[in-house]
């Protein structure tokens, strides 16, 4: 009984964890970590099932510097995401969201935005 309830524990910390920053996003990624909170909360509300179930990890993340003018600079994130789950238990299946994202060089006002998310689970 008392491994049951360990099992059942770790199970239950594993879930948690992955609903995290620190787990979805890769240690070395390039998008800010106000932008990273962003995205994960979008994410939770467009993609619950691939966030809270599937543990969606980033698996690629390309950065376009767009120079505007009188050093304005903006940033634009293509992430790729993956999730992988097991429908019948045996064999895996993946899915991959594809998120595009900016960091505004703005001093004022909220400069983080989702622009557009691709994704076979995602409404």
């Amino acid at each position: 009984m008392k491994k049951l309830i360990a099992i059942f524990a770790l199970s239950l910390s594993v879930s948690a964890l992955a609903n995290t920053i620190d787990f979805t996003f890769k240690k070395d990624s390039p998008i800010p970590v106000a932008l990273q909170e962003r995205l994960l909360k979008v994410l939770k509300e467009r993609c619950p099932e691939m966030v809270l179930t599937y543990n969606l990890r980033e698996k690629s993340t390309e950065v376009r510097v767009d120079r505007v003018d009188q050093g304005v600079i903006d940033h634009y994130y293509t992430t790729t995401f993956s999730a992988r789950w097991y429908s019948d238990g045996y064999h895996p299946s993946t899915s991959l969201i594809t998120v595009e994202s900016v960091e505004y060089s703005l001093q004022n006002g909220d400069n983080l935005a989702v622009l557009k998310i691709d994704g076979e689970r995602c409404n």
